[in-house]
């Protein structure tokens, strides 16, 4: 890999522009799904990752694209709902052959079930 291929800048650019088509792209019904969902997870625990969201979405909602999923999470942290911990753990969705996921800490947490 060569010198012109390296650019973090551009790379962050990059991803938030494709994080935003996904989320444009994505069926209303998902996002309204997800987004509450999310909502309540953080309500209820301190820290959560997408496994804990696709454990309570209903059977059969599922996005167009793997990436509304990140996008959902992001809309998240810039509703602050959620902020990232820094930290990954694996994916627990069969499909995603054990990949990792970042952990999100609530931002309100009300305490309870963690």
């Amino acid at each position: 890999m060569n010198e012109s291929q390296m650019n973090l800048p551009l790379g962050r650019v990059l991803k938030k522009r494709g994080m935003k088509k996904a989320y444009d792209a994505e069926a209303e019904y998902f996002k309204f799904t997800a987004r509450n969902a999310i909502t309540v997870l953080a309500a209820q625990k301190s820290e959560l990752t997408s496994n804990d969201l696709w454990r309570m979405m209903p059977e059969g909602v599922c996005p167009k694209h793997p990436n509304s999923v990140g996008a959902i999470f992001r809309w998240a942290a810039s509703a602050g709902i959620i902020e990232s911990t820094g930290r990954i753990a694996p994916s627990e969705k069969i499909t995603s052959h054990a990949s990792l996921v970042l952990v999100w800490r609530s931002k309100i947490f009300q305490g309870g079930k963690s």
